[in-house]
């Protein structure tokens, strides 16, 4: 009431007030709902700081509570866990259409003692619009709170009712970074753990560029190497074991089964190679990295059965020019060449399913 009565308040030299109440809800007063209503107009900037909208009911009321928020048009919301506070704060930013996205896939196979085999696939995707918060209430709870934990970072959505912000919304989610600190006694500046966010399987403050299947992948790889090479040994230590000859070209040895399994290096090989540019992009944008799921379809089963069905031959071809080393590596080429073609059937006989919608 003293700042409304101030002398010099219709002048234009008039001195602006800052009026700042941290739990706020102490330093209640009937009045305060009234004076935030002409609180503009004698040039005062309230800033009114509470941890939740219970605390602000204790210390006002319901119903003047509720003028009293309405009256403040710029609000910020940092991380709390209070449910009726943090749906009060997505029912105010307000809502919008969003574009919800529906899949529904299956596999279906039967057979019959005649020997008939019958194998369904389908697969549906469709959008719809529905009316959502424009900010799920569970965002607040995991908005980072400072300190080691948070990265030293505190997290808040700014909203201001009646404005579009520079990016095209009505509020924006940012962060305010604190000064690192050093614990106490710590000689160094304590480093931030990782922080990790909710549903994506991934950290605060570093992006993910390898996944555990690109690990798996590799050591796939390796491990498969291990039975030609068996086979190489076998060979040069007068040990193979043989199974059957017919001729020079035609014959199986225990090596041959060992030289088979190129058929699956190579594969895997081919599977390393295309993750290539997902970890390359990665790298350049910065992005997480996301593991894919494919359905399979009919012509996925026929290119696997396809290939390793030629590889037999491959591998007889491969055994023939074992010593003839510039044969050797031409007939290698070629088996990857092969098993590349392969592999893009079996993609474009896939369809893709992400996982995280």
């Amino acid at each position: 009431m003293m700042i409304e009565r101030r002398e010099d308040i219709s002048k234009d030299d008039a001195l602006p007030v800052f009026l700042w109440a941290d739990e706020c809800q102490f330093f209640a007063l009937e009045y305060d709902q009234k004076f935030q209503t002409t609180a503009r107009s004698s040039r005062t900037l309230t800033v009114y700081a509470t941890q939740n909208l219970g605390n602000l009911h204790d210390g006002y009321g319901k119903e003047k509570a509720a003028s009293l928020i309405g009256n403040l048009g710029t609000k910020f919301f940092c991380q709390n866990g209070e449910f009726e506070t943090n749906e009060w704060a997505s029912k105010s930013i307000g809502q919008e259409i969003v574009l919800r996205k529906n899949k529904s896939f299956g596999d279906s196979k039967s057979s019959s003692m005649k020997g008939d085999d019958n194998k369904s696939l389908s697969y549906s995707e469709g959008f719809s619009e529905q009316k959502d918060y424009r900010i799920d209430p569970a965002d607040f709870s995991t908005l980072q709170t400072g300190g080691p934990r948070g990265q030293c970072k505190v997290g808040f959505v700014f909203w201001q009712s009646g404005r579009i912000l520079n990016n095209g919304n009505v509020f924006v989610r940012s962060t305010i970074e604190q000064e690192c600190r050093r614990g106490c006694g710590a000689k160094f500046v304590r480093h931030c753990p990782k922080v990790p966010t909710v549903g994506k399987g991934d950290f605060v403050g570093e992006h993910r560029i390898f996944l555990p299947s690109d690990l798996f992948c590799i050591i796939a790889f390796l491990l498969s190497l291990s039975l030609p090479a068996a086979g190489f040994i076998l060979i040069y230590t007068n040990n193979d074991i043989e199974f059957g000859y017919y001729n020079s070209v035609f014959y199986c040895d225990l090596s041959t089964l060992c030289f088979y399994m190129l058929s699956v290096v190579l594969d895997i090989f081919c599977a390393c190679l295309q993750r290539i540019p997902g970890i390359l992009k990665s790298l350049v944008s910065g992005n997480t990295r996301q593991e894919k799921k494919y359905l399979k379809a009919i012509i996925w089963q026929d290119a696997v059965l396809g290939y390793y069905a030629i590889c037999v031959g491959m591998t007889l071809w491969f055994q023939y020019h074992l010593f003839n080393y510039r044969e050797l590596g031409f007939v290698l080429g070629f088996w990857l060449m092969l098993c590349m073609f392969f592999r893009f059937l079996r993609l474009s006989g896939k369809q893709e399913i992400n996982p995280n919608k």
